[in-house]
């Protein structure tokens, strides 16, 4: 798009030249021209100044390489992630803050053009201003064309040349070293139109832009037509844009556009209002941008479509990665719509403003939309017909129904059934023999049995089809009493009627009720949904998914299988897919032709449905309704393929010992800097809320770590080789192609690397008659090292918890005696003489039995209730399977965790601690530790911690032995953190996992 910056930057305050009459025949052909227009608008989002972007009158848009979205705009640039916008103005780059048109070079930057003629780039998220603008301005100002210049288009060629043409000065160019030249055409007003390399097309021509004729340059040929003919007026060809549709050209001007093939003009498309710019999306299909008419969509011969916001002003236009397309609007920010598909029924289209209970659809594709005041709306195409059916006091519509056999809608209330023809407003009552409103609650459920063309009726305590009198084609009137709420019914092959209750399933055969909740617990369940389809029933539970009853083969689909949420709320079949409405969006399952499931489920609700909450999903012909309580999506042909795309996805920053790092291919870090933290961002434009990554540090770990956090942490990293890899989740499912990644080297310690090895061996090449002893010493000297370490780690962890929890025991001792409380210093010193002597015992041994463990853990903690007056209480749990004595673990490796718990979970908090300690049993043998207690959190304890001059080596020391221990005996003892939060997001405590694998001993006793 390119256009006068002057006229585009009052574009607001722009209307038509034309005159009443000329506009008023122009309106009239148009509506001739297009009487099968969708009605409504697609669903779509406006973000304006209430999302803190610095003007509502914006120009132009582009999406960088990286996956952000950039917009110009009165007030300067706006930068979009998916989750929040960035403002950018002079004071981070900017020449000036009104700017409009982008530009892509070869080196991938993005160019902008400013209001007063002045140009900048963006080039790795920083705003760089172009070197020669100072060049640029002083010939503006030697033209007297400041405050009054604007571009008519620019570029930036391989040579990093601008050229530029203006509406005075015609074509200008700037080379590289800054040198300007000027070519103004006197002799001959040929307009030329090129492309560069993305199909963004610029121009060259005469200043006065008056043009003759134009020359079209596209893809290596070049061919030329007369413009006089289509001139409007002999006026300035202002505001021209270009847009290749293949081996053709679409061009624009003022109120009209040229289809324009190498023969001439092909076809005209005029339109009432100014047209701005026009852009080709995924589909194909063309988009003209106008100033007050919204937009036009044709195809590509210039037949409309659809017109889309009539009323609104449009100048840019950018379709994303994902297929969402935004629009640039002059006085309202940006019109974001993630899909053309997709339309929405809400007070904001002016249907009424209360809440929807029921929808139904009949054969003539009108919708039938019932609200919670007794009002029925009919709608199609936009057309609005309100009725009110005249509920009674306390009367409220349950249900609605089409009966293709009669063509009439039936109405169900809690009071009576109500039926009208699809043609008419009035209202007839159905005088049923079937009494069952004396509860109250009426009718809950209703379905159309097509074989025998008969309706049945769910009641809140019994089911029934209606009377003989009212379906002829019934052979009898039937009513069965079966004292459950009725929530679903369903009739299928063989004269079977399926009926969901709140208690489970149930199956009538004309003569008497089975209960088939014996057959799996799923079926004993609330069913809400039921629906047939040949010999198979699809149930909608409200806890196990989606369940899908064969004969006697019952299959479910949960939300592991890829369902958005377990609670089901509505099924309907399209074409050869099953849609389940959930609580969390819609879900679409391919079936085979014998009506076997095909493939993985597919997510529909991530394109913006009104809700994600879907109460009742009806289909007529090729279009979805979907009903929310608080409006309603119409979805057309779902069975298209949503785009495929790639999510961008980067790692954003890099931490060593939390201090950022630049990012280089050859990363190699210190043995004792092996503190490293990644800080990773997906960006998704449909799906504005969290993201669900996945992330792995190969060379460490094999398993993913799924999870919606943009940070990994990896402390203490032993010597090696290590590749750290990052995966999003896309919004229907999958996960990235190809992940992010970023490759870095621990190195190892000095007595470990191949130099000093090398040094080793020369001294022994020169040592021969000593290389045995030097041989045995060196062995022998590896593994002291090794056993030093290993016993430096213990009394390291033992001299740090001795003097200063003696210290503090002898304090409450004294605290006892000068409260002169005998009896609790006495108890206390024998605790204090117990857990003393077991951790002199414990200290000498490389491990311990679990008993002897949770005894030295139990004094511990008894010692820590007295001394803090028992502010916090604990209790420990062990799986009767283990067997105490024969079960060792490495001394001294739950008592810091037990510490850090107490000391920085329970003691920074002001509510009654809870300390729980379980030793549990996973796969057969492995022994699982968890300490849990109820404090403050990690992050507000880390907090503290930063306040207070000493911190404690306690789990940094439990660390290194953990990764010592695994290294000396090939063990894979692991640690892990987990912070609790309750539903307001508020943590409520942590939880530590410490798992010894291949440790537990089975107590034969308890097999």
């Amino acid at each position: 798009m390119f256009f006068i910056c002057f006229s585009l930057k009052n574009a607001f305050y722009f209307r038509t030249f034309v005159g009443k009459m000329k506009t008023k025949l122009l309106v009239v052909f148009f509506l001739l021209w297009a009487p099968s227009l969708w009605a409504q608008d697609p669903f779509h989002r406006v973000y304006d100044t209430r999302f803190m972007i610095p003007s509502s009158e914006a120009y132009d848009g582009i999406q960088d390489d990286d996956g952000y979205l950039w917009f110009s705009c009165d007030h300067g640039l706006v930068r979009f992630d998916g989750y929040q916008f960035r403002n950018y103005e002079i004071k981070d780059g900017l020449p000036e803050n009104s700017v409009f048109n982008f530009r892509k070079d070869d080196k991938g930057r993005i160019w902008v053009n400013s209001y007063g003629g002045k140009l900048a780039y963006i080039e790795k998220g920083q705003i760089i201003p172009y070197a020669y603008n100072v060049v640029l301005d002083s010939f503006l100002q030697a033209e007297s064309m400041t405050n009054n210049t604007v571009y008519v288009s620019y570029w930036i060629d391989k040579q990093q040349q601008a050229h530029i043409y203006m509406k005075k000065a015609g074509e200008v160019l700037i080379d590289s070293a800054g040198h300007l030249t000027t070519n103004k055409q006197p002799d001959h007003h040929n307009l030329h139109v090129m492309f560069d390399q993305w199909g963004k097309a610029f121009f060259m021509g005469p200043g006065d832009l008056m043009y003759d004729s134009a020359v079209i340059h596209l893809n290596g040929k070049k061919w030329s037509f007369s413009l006089e003919s289509i001139r409007q007026e002999n006026k300035v060809s202002r505001n021209l844009f270009a847009v290749q549709i293949g081996e053709k050209v679409l061009l624009g001007f003022q109120y009209s556009a040229f289809l324009v093939g190498r023969k001439g003009i092909e076809k005209i498309f005029n339109s009432p209002h100014y047209l701005t710019t026009a852009q080709i999306d995924l589909r194909g299909n063309i988009w003209l941008l106008t100033i007050g008419g919204g937009v036009y969509i044709t195809d590509q011969k210039l037949n409309l479509l659809h017109q889309y916001f009539k009323d609104e002003s449009f100048s840019g236009f950018v379709q994303d990665h994902e297929g969402g397309i935004w629009l640039s609007s002059l006085n309202k920010g940006f019109f974001y719509i993630p899909t053309t598909d997709h339309f929405s029924i809400s007070p904001e289209n002016g249907f009424p403003n209360q809440t929807i209970t029921t929808i139904a659809a009949d054969n003539s594709g009108q919708l039938w939309i019932a609200y919670n005041n007794g009002q029925i709306v009919v709608t199609k195409n936009g057309n609005i017909k309100k009725m009110d059916i005249g509920l009674k006091p306390f009367e409220r519509i349950n249900e609605m129904l089409f009966d293709p056999c009669r063509k009439r809608i039936l109405i169900a209330t809690n009071m009576r059934i109500l039926h009208t023809s699809t043609h008419q407003i009035h209202f007839h009552q159905i005088h049923s023999p079937v009494e069952k409103w004396k509860n109250g609650y009426g009718i809950k459920s209703m379905s159309f049995d097509e074989q025998n063309c008969m309706v049945w009726l769910g009641y809140f305590d019994a089911f029934s089809n209606l009377p003989a009198l009212e379906c002829p084609d019934a052979k009898k009137s039937i009513e069965r009493d079966i004292n459950e709420r009725v929530e679903s019914i369903s009739a299928g092959e063989n004269g079977m009627v399926w009926v969901g209750t709140s208690s489970g399933l149930y199956c009538f055969d004309g003569d008497s009720v089975q209960f088939y909740g014996g057959r799996s617990p799923m079926l004993r369940d609330r069913i809400v949904a039921l629906k047939t389809r040949g010999d198979t029933l699809w149930i909608g539970t409200k806890g196990y998914g989606l369940l899908m009853l064969a004969g006697d083969s019952l299959r479910q689909f949960s939300k592991k299988d890829g369902l958005p949420s377990n609670s089901v709320k509505s099924i309907a079949f399209y074409k050869q897919f099953v849609l389940v409405g959930t609580n969390e969006g819609l879900a679409q399952l391919e079936l085979s032709k014998t009506g076997a499931p095909l493939g993985h489920i597919r997510h529909r609700g991530y394109r913006e449905i009104i809700s994600r909450e879907i109460e009742k999903i009806v289909v007529s012909g090729n279009t979805v309704f979907l009903a929310t309580k608080i409006g309603i999506s119409i979805l057309l042909n779902p069975d298209k393929p949503e785009p495929d795309f790639e999510m961008p996805l980067h790692i954003r920053e890099i931490y060593v010992e939390n201090r950022p790092i630049k990012k280089t291919d050859h990363l190699r870090l210190p043995f004792k800097s092996n503190n490293i933290t990644f800080e990773f961002f997906g960006i998704s434009l449909i799906k504005t809320g969290k993201l669900t990554y996945r992330h792995r540090l190969l060379g460490l770990e094999k398993d993913w770590v799924i999870d919606q956090q943009i940070v990994a942490q990896y402390p203490f990293l032993p010597p090696g080789s290590y590749r750290f890899e990052v995966e999003v989740q896309h919004p229907d499912g999958h996960w990235s192609q190809q992940p992010a990644s970023f490759s870095f080297v621990v190195a190892k310690p000095y007595w470990r690397e191949w130099w000093f090895l090398m040094l080793i061996g020369l001294a022994l090449l020169l040592l021969m008659h000593f290389i045995a002893q030097i041989y045995i010493k060196y062995k022998s000297r590896q593994e002291r090292m090794l056993n030093d370490i290993n016993r430096y780690q213990q009394d390291a962890l033992v001299s740090q918890m001795n003097p200063h929890f003696m210290f503090n025991a002898l304090n409450t001792v004294q605290r006892y005696i000068l409260e002169n409380d005998k009896t609790s210093s006495s108890r206390y010193l024998s605790v204090f003489a117990r857990l003393m002597r077991r951790i002199l015992e414990q200290a000498q041994l490389p491990k311990s039995s679990l008993i002897n463990e949770q005894e030295l853990l139990r004094l511990y903690i008894e010692m820590e209730v007295a001394r803090f007056s028992s502010r916090f209480e604990y209790n420990i749990i062990t799986d009767p399977r283990i067997d105490m004595e024969k079960t060792q673990v490495p001394v001294f490796l739950i008592q810091p965790l037990v510490e850090n718990a107490i000391k920085h979970g329970l003691m920074n908090s002001h509510k009654p601690g809870k300390l729980e300690l379980r030793f549990l049993v996973e796969n057969e043998n492995d022994l699982v530790c968890e300490v849990v207690d109820n404090g403050i959190g990690r992050i507000a304890a880390m907090e503290i911690s930063k306040t207070l001059e000493k911190t404690s080596l306690g789990l940094s020391i439990l660390q290194k032995r953990i990764v010592l221990l695994n290294q000396r005996s090939d063990s894979s003892i692991s640690i892990n953190y987990i912070d609790l939060y309750d539903d307001d997001g508020q943590p409520t405590g942590t939880r530590v996992i410490l798992r010894f694998p291949n440790t537990v001993i089975i107590n034969n006793e308890n097999e």
